[in-house]
């Protein structure tokens, strides 16, 4: 308590002599007190300021460690502060160039996440026992929130966020951003239904497929797709602050979304009590420089809505062509239903969904000759597989049910019977027996491939621990007849098994099966519905292929031969969307656009993602394989983040990736996602269409 109490006073004595009184509690929208000069100053690169203010903040978050709060990420963040201030006068201060301002931006915004956190999570621990206490003490029941707000203004992380949010906003003016927390992302005009949900992704507009939508979406973070909800989505009100670079924003301009963003807490409020009082109704958005207006839409508007969702459904119709069915020998045990496996440069969209013959593609490519990337080597189990091994066990009328059932609740929007169907699905294709031949020989088809990699990781001397927890183990995915088309969604929809013991069948056997449960996953059978397919239709592949050995990994969107830019989004560790889900997963990634005429590298945003995650070998008595662990990021060891020349390098070998594939794709956009392993090698991993313009 001590210690608590002498931080809180440091902390203070520091605000007071920044300017910073009880007046300058300042909110993050840009708009609170504090002082004008100590902001004049950070935002004018004074070294010795921003060195004072980066400290204070710094043991402010040594301190939050020190209580228990995320103390890594604690650590880490207070590492970068300092280590961004720790540069050479000569060379200008910490937020000298618009680069330099926005790496420290990105690791205030860290801090600041890190304090928001811890606010909510004390906030909640008092739950409701403070309104009770002051109800059984016959005071008012306000008495018990000015309570919980007492204890947390008296905390250091409260303190510490009156300091970080003069310098968040120094950094903004430095870099030139300041337009960044803008309403206005996307703009345009849009009519549709007015819907709500947390976020973007499949299954969030359960029942409400079937015309234009507006969406609020309360929680965005700015990497979703806008198709991961469905086809449907016509217009996207934003609860958060959204940079005008996002994934979700180069997606909505692609598109032709009109994208608004509300930049303060203050307008979060504000957009959700507009967006409350005309849910479910139609309405029109209209998006423009000057600002926002949402309204009830008129006939004429509702009218011309719903003509373009049928011409924009027949178009995304002609463009996917026919949708490979599952053909009846599959479905009734015609000679086709066996059970085999080939290598996955034979696969074709056919036999294996356009997933598996897209990576096959990238082998036979990466073969040539001055290729600037690799591909990781593979076998797949076909389509039919799954039909004949569920034959064999009697089980494909109870799974044929369980199907029809989860058709049945998604398509009248009834959530828990579609997920107790998809639980009955996944639960019963995990316990089919998987034939030990196949196993075996998807085991064997790698022991060349390991022996090379142990070999390579053993003669290096200076390999990391992802380099040997890779060189032995193995990645399961996915292929559909509903995977990788134009106008779906591309990445999110089915599990990936990653870390699996090369040379253990029952292993593979374990992982093949499990991948392919998740095509009955909840959000697999909402967008095949999208797609206009019943799950009795669904086919489904299991690819098995070795570990990209991933340092940082990217997706990357070329944007067509006829864009003279494509933009890259890279993070540390193994899996771009993988790093980018779950507890922590706000913030930025490493955002790169590309001048593909000449070779330019802008960087437009500096990673700022609160964990990574790394391969890990497991101990070979605990069965070996691999597994990812989250770990917290520490951006000031990272060269992208340390080194302006490593981006640009990155970027351009990054953009030679992208114009090979664009190419070998008959000049459409791309969306690729790899990785580089630790000596600079490019992996790509998968190639889809970028959704429809």
């Amino acid at each position: 308590m001590a210690l608590e109490d002498l931080s809180f006073v440091l902390l203070t004595r520091a605000l007071f002599c920044a300017g910073l009184g009880e007046d300058g509690d300042a909110d993050y929208d840009g708009r609170g007190g504090g002082s004008v000069a100590f902001e004049a100053d950070l935002a004018s690169d004074a070294g010795s300021t921003w060195t004072a203010a980066c400290a204070a903040a710094a043991q402010g978050l040594r301190h939050v460690a020190l209580s228990g709060w995320r103390p890594m990420e604690s650590h880490a963040v207070a590492r970068e502060l300092e280590h961004w201030c720790d540069v050479d006068p000569r060379d200008g201060g910490p937020v000298s160039t618009p680069e330099r301002a926005m790496r420290m931006g990105a690791s205030l915004d860290r801090a600041r996440r890190l304090v928001e956190a811890h606010t909510a999570a004390v906030t909640r621990g008092f739950g409701d026992a403070p309104r009770a206490l002051a109800e059984a003490l016959g005071v008012r029941a306000d008495d018990g929130g000015d309570f919980v707000d007492a204890s947390v203004r008296g905390g250091v992380p409260f303190q510490l966020s009156r300091l970080l949010a003069p310098m968040l906003r120094a950094t903004a003016k430095a870099a030139g951003r300041v337009d960044q927390s803008r309403k206005s992302i996307v703009t345009g005009t849009a009519t549709g239904k007015l819907v709500r949900c947390d976020a973007l992704e499949p299954g969030a507009l359960l029942g409400s497929e079937h015309d234009p939508t507006i969406v609020f979406v309360a929680k965005a973070l700015g990497d979703e797709e806008i198709t991961a909800a469905g086809s449907k989505v016509v217009g996207i009100v934003a609860g958060r602050a959204l940079h005008p670079e996002c994934h979700l924003a180069i997606r909505s301009r692609q598109e032709g979304v009109p994208l608004t963003a509300t930049p303060s807490p203050e307008g979060a409020k504000h957009a959700a009590d507009a967006v409350r009082q005309l849910l479910g109704e139609w309405v029109t958005l209209n998006v423009t420089s000057n600002g926002v207006l949402l309204g009830r839409a008129s006939r004429d508007d509702i009218s011309r809505a719903r003509d373009a969702a049928v011409r924009y459904d027949r178009s995304i119709r002609d463009d996917r062509g026919v949708v490979t069915r599952a053909a009846p020998s599959e479905r009734d045990g015609g000679a086709a239903a066996v059970v085999s496996v080939r290598a996955l440069r034979d696969a074709t969209t056919e036999t294996a969904g356009a997933k598996a013959a897209a990576a096959g593609a990238l082998l036979r490519v990466a073969d040539r000759p001055g290729c600037p990337f690799t591909a990781p080597e593979g076998c797949v189990v076909p389509y039919g597989a799954l039909e004949a091994i569920a034959r064999r066990a009697n089980a494909e009328e109870a799974l044929r049910r369980h199907a029809e059932n989860a058709d049945d609740a998604a398509r009248v929007g009834d959530a828990p019977r579609l997920r107790a169907a998809c639980d009955a699905a996944k639960a019963l294709i995990e316990s089919l027996p998987f034939p030990t031949e196949i196993a075996a020989t998807i085991a064997a088809s790698f022991v060349d491939v390991v022996a090379r990699r142990r070999a390579a990781v053993g003669g290096g001397g200076g390999a990391s621990d992802v380099d040997v927890a890779a060189a032995s183990t193995l990645v399961a995915r996915v292929s559909s007849n509903v995977d990788d088309l134009a106008g779906t969604a591309g990445r999110g929809v089915y599990d990936v098994v990653v870390g699996v013991p090369a040379s253990s069948p029952d292993a593979v056997a374990r992982a093949v099966l499990k991948v392919m449960a998740s095509a009955y996953s909840e959000t697999a059978v909402i967008n095949r519905l999208a797609c206009g397919l019943d799950s009795a239709d669904a086919r489904v592949a299991a690819i098995v292929s070795e570990t990209a050995p991933a340092a940082t990994a990217f997706e990357l969107d070329t944007g067509g031969v006829a864009s003279p830019t494509l933009h890259a989004d890279v993070v540390v560790g193994f899996g771009h969307s993988h790093a980018r889900v779950g507890a922590g997963a706000r913030g930025s990634p490493w955002r790169l656009r590309v001048d593909k005429r000449d070779g330019s590298v802008e960087t437009c945003a500096f990673a700022s993602l609160s964990t990574s995650l790394t391969l890990r070998a497991l101990d070979e008595n605990c069965g070996g394989g691999a597994r990812l662990r989250r770990e917290a990021a520490d951006y000031s060891k990272q060269p992208l983040s340390l080194d302006a020349d490593a981006r640009v390098d990155a970027g351009r070998k990054l953009a030679a990736v992208g114009v090979a594939l664009e190419h070998e794709f008959d000049g459409a956009a791309q969306i690729v996602e790899g990785c580089v392993d630790g000596d600079g090698v490019v992996w790509a991993v998968q190639s889809r269409n970028a959704p429809r313009e």
